[in-house]
């Protein structure tokens, strides 16, 4: 059995490779099975969500192990540190432009409007929530997750 104080020193020289190696360890822990079952993510299907949330876990757990409490906290001010001027992140992580541009492309092609229930649908997403519950999901297991 390894100790303690050498994992801690094995993390702290290879901190790149530990994220890797943790990351692909938490995040196919969770898919494997579904690929080895032959699972379909569709719709109200198999729950892939928490694989995503593998970069997360593992960056925690290395700034753990490496620095202690000081890594975790030192890598969760930076996740949250503004590093512009408000108004682009504004610009960069507004859905509403994306969503304008859709409905412009969309209007000039002349293509139909899908139903307003369908936004609420998502591979991989349980039929709870709707539209308001599926961003939210994404949001903070695809945001902070990946």
């Amino acid at each position: 059995m390894v100790e303690s104080g050498a994992w801690r020193a094995s993390v702290r020289r290879h901190r790149v490779s530990a994220f890797y190696l943790l990351t692909f360890a938490l995040s196919w822990s969770s898919w494997l099975p579904l690929a080895v079952g032959g699972e379909s993510i569709e719709p109200g299907g198999p729950f892939h969500f928490p694989g995503l949330l593998g970069p997360l876990m593992a960056a925690l757990g290395v700034a753990a192990l490496a620095d202690g409490r000081e890594g975790v906290d030192g890598l969760l001010r930076r996740m949250l540190r503004w590093k512009v001027p408000v108004r682009w992140y504004l610009v960069a992580a507004s859905p509403l432009v994306l969503f304008a541009a859709v409905a412009a492309v969309m209007a000039a092609t002349g293509r139909p409007w899908p139903e307003l229930a369908a936004f609420g649908r998502f591979g991989g997403f349980p039929l709870w929530g709707g539209a308001a519950g599926m961003w939210l999901m994404l949001t903070v297991i695809n945001g902070f997750g990946e």
